[in-house]
C-alpha cells in the first residue's frame, strides 16, 4: 500500500505517481491519496483513464 497525505495542487504532482502507478501493472498494490484541492477532478480523470480504479 502507498499513501500519500497532501494537498491536490501542482507542487505535490500527484499525476506523476498516478502514471508510475499505471506503469507497474505486475505488482499488486493499492495507492490511498488523501486530500482535496483544485486538481482532484483532473486527478479522477486521471485515475480513470489509466485503469487504475480498482487501485486507487
Amino acid at each position: 500500500m502507498i499513501l500519500m497525505v497532501a494537498r491536490f495542487e501542482v507542487p505535490k504532482r500527484q499525476d506523476l505517481l498516478l502514471e508510475a502507478l499505471a506503469e507497474l501493472t505486475e505488482i499488486p498494490g493499492q495507492l490511498h491519496l488523501i486530500g482535496d484541492g483544485s486538481l482532484r477532478p483532473s486527478l479522477e480523470k486521471c485515475v480513470v483513464e489509466h485503469n487504475l480504479v480498482g487501485r486507487v
